[in-house]
């Protein structure tokens, strides 16, 4: 039925909710389509994430992506190009994408809501300089970071706008108020 749809001619698509979809991927069909407005989203809430194709990077109006899978550098890269991205939701991150993560990131200065998941048995490593935070992120209110953590990433401090931190199965060795203290988290 969902490629039936997208095969039908549409003009301008505005909204993708994958929500309760059965789908894993994104169908090819949604990149030949005009993709304009301000409200454009592909999101998959209630599937645990989706494998983003290799293009993802041309949909550049869009403004909600959650949860892709993070398990290929090039759609890591991609997700650099979709600079109006205001929430981000990745799974299945691994250590060494982490780099490349951050040099994305650094392009997405709209972004209000981060969501990162590591993969089974990896840890999250997003300490890579990114120009950080309150000038990167000026609007980011809301930062999840699902993962084992080394130490926290040192930019978190700087988020000014940040106004919901949470940080599940980080594993932790120092207590991260310490550091947190300084965070202007209302």
């Amino acid at each position: 039925m969902p490629y039936q749809v997208l095969r039908s001619g549409c003009r301008l698509l505005k909204v993708l909710d994958m929500r309760k979809a059965p789908l894993d991927t994104i169908p090819d069909e949604v990149f030949r389509l005009y993709y304009g407005g301000f409200n454009a989203y592909l999101q998959a809430e209630d599937v645990q994430s989706f494998k983003a194709p290799y293009k993802i990077g041309c949909l550049l109006s869009l403004q909600k992506l959650c949860f892709i899978d993070a398990n290929e550098t090039v759609v890591i890269k991609e997700i650099g190009k979709l600079t109006q991205l205001q929430r981000l939701g990745i799974t299945k991150l691994r250590r060494d994408h982490g780099k490349e993560l951050c040099s994305s990131l650094a392009n997405l200065t709209n972004l209000r809501s981060l969501n990162v998941h590591a993969d089974v048995g990896e840890a999250l490593d997003l300490q890579y300089a990114m120009s950080a935070s309150a000038s990167t992120f000026p609007f980011l209110r809301c930062l999840v970071l699902n993962g084992s953590l080394d130490t926290l990433p040192e930019w978190i401090p700087s988020l000014n706008a940040l106004t919901m931190l949470r940080l599940s199965w980080s594993g932790l060795r120092e207590d991260p108020l310490e550091f947190l203290q300084v965070c202007p988290i209302y």
